[in-house]
């Protein structure tokens, strides 16, 4: 997995790991990306039984997995203790090993989802009502096969949408209205085919207008020629809609391509970025401000955050983290953690908790090592020891 090319560390990422008090890292920041990323399985989901219940059901583990799955309702319940797992840490093995041997027993819910309704069929996502089959998604009603869908209703088959209403085919769009076919447009409405618009309404094929209503190819036309030009194109026969994709994609060619997809940015490398500051190697960022090496972080506010992927909605003083949000504080090496955490270390699926090193599935704990409990004082006592007996 490591390339073992050489890489800079800047001075201002050299202070952020010694405010964050973190080890300089030894991979390259892709290399970092790669190593996360495969802990998070994004859309697929599978058939499996509940290892409390033995009820089958949907879970993004398959049943080879060498762990403990739990259907959600059961999970979040009070049916079982986490804390009954907990262990004595051992100075004399490694504490990935430990934590490794920790994570194979305590149980872990079937779906990577919060606050849902009626949409059984989704995974990695927040507020959904009604919804089937979306992913990576957050706060939407009435959406079907979709991903990266945020603050939305009535959206099919589309990616990377955000605040918008009646998609179809979609990708990138940002409060729109009424649009099909289309990409990286914002505020704008009743577009079809159509690339890079602001501020548009009624345009067919079009690409790069501002400020425009009634244009077909780039071109100009009243309100009654323009709804009369737009009949003519049979959008009901789908090798219609095949000649039409072709012939836009062929015009869509003549225009050259921003050198990155982005607006409203201070000081901002990467690609797909808005309304950001200070946003340094990272993709997919909508209002983040001093975020460096990070990906898909398009829930607002997300601020001080490296090497972090996925989610957003509160995150701040995050590294090398990957599906944590909703009011995230000083988190380190953590996954599928959220709302209201703080000074966690290497924990996973843990929520509404502070101060946890190596812990798995807890809730509403804190000083809590291996799942174990302790005093304030016996955790602050421990923890430098750990770190010590790990190289740092």
């Amino acid at each position: 997995m490591n390339c073992d090319k050489e890489f800079e560390i800047t001075e201002e990422d050299q202070n952020f790991y010694t405010k964050m008090q973190v080890p300089l890292p030894t991979f390259c920041w892709l290399c970092r990306a790669q190593r996360r990323l495969s802990w998070r399985n994004e859309k697929r989901l599978y058939k499996r039984k509940c290892n409390f219940s033995g009820k089958e059901i949907f879970s993004m583990y398959p049943n080879k997995e060498s762990i403990k799955v739990y259907e959600n309702s059961v999970w979040y319940s009070d049916k079982w203790d986490p804390m009954e797992y907990g262990k004595d840490y051992d100075f004399s093995i490694p504490f990935l090993e430990q934590f490794k041997e920790l994570s194979q027993v305590v149980p872990r819910p079937a779906l990577s989802v919060l606050k849902m309704t009626n949409s059984e069929y989704c995974n990695n996502a927040t507020g959904l009502k009604n919804c089937y089959l979306l992913f990576n998604s957050n706060y939407n009603e009435d959406c079907l096969y979709g991903n990266g869908i945020d603050y939305c209703k009535n959206i099919i088959d589309s990616s990377h949408i955000n605040k918008s209403e009646l998609l179809y085919e979609s990708f990138w769009m940002s409060r729109c209205n009424n649009a099909f076919f289309s990409s990286r447009c914002e505020d704008s409405f009743n577009i079809y085919f159509s690339k890079s618009l602001r501020n548009c309404n009624d345009c067919f094929g079009c690409v790069g207008l501002r400020n425009k209503s009634y244009y077909i190819f780039n071109k100009s036309y009243s309100k009654e020629e323009y709804l009369i030009k737009l009949k003519e194109f049979n959008f009901s026969s789908h090798n219609s809609l095949k000649e039409i994709k072709k012939r836009v994609e062929e015009y869509w060619l003549q225009f050259p391509n921003k050198f990155m997809e982005g607006a409203r940015n201070d000081n901002v490398t990467g690609d797909y970025i808005y309304n950001s500051k200070n946003v340094k190697n990272s993709y997919l960022v909508r209002e983040g401000e001093n975020l460096h090496y990070c990906q898909y972080l398009q829930i607002k506010p997300n601020k001080d955050c490296y090497d972090h992927s996925i989610w957003g909605d509160g995150n701040s003083l995050t590294y090398e983290c990957i599906t944590c949000g909703l009011g995230t504080n000083n988190i380190k090496f953590c996954a599928e953690s959220w709302t209201s955490i703080r000074d966690l270390y290497y924990s996973y699926y843990c929520q509404s908790s502070s101060n946890l090193f190596g812990c798995i599935s807890l809730r509403n704990k804190q000083y809590c090592i291996l799942n174990k409990q302790y005093t304030k004082e016996e955790y602050e006592e421990l923890v430098p020891k750990i770190k010590k007996h790990m190289g740092g």
